[in-house]
């Protein structure tokens, strides 16, 4: 399956925090600087959520792959 990331940022009191939506879940960073002072993630299920993946060219969902853990 391929799925383009997507990234969010936001400044606050000089740290900056990156949220990226990748085909697992979301990783959130936070940077002062050049420097990555701290990181988390979290899986789609692990939010309660479904993530449902299409084709761009015949906007049709995408075949799920089953998680093997």
């Amino acid at each position: 399956m391929t799925f383009k990331d997507r990234y969010v940022w936001l400044t606050v009191k000089g740290i900056e925090f990156s949220a990226k939506l990748d085909d697992k879940g979301v990783v959130v960073d936070a940077w002062e600087g050049d420097e990555c002072i701290a990181s988390t993630w979290k899986t789609y299920p692990e939010f309660g959520v479904r993530a449902m993946f299409f084709d761009s060219h015949v906007q049709q969902p995408l075949k799920e792959e089953k998680d093997e853990s």
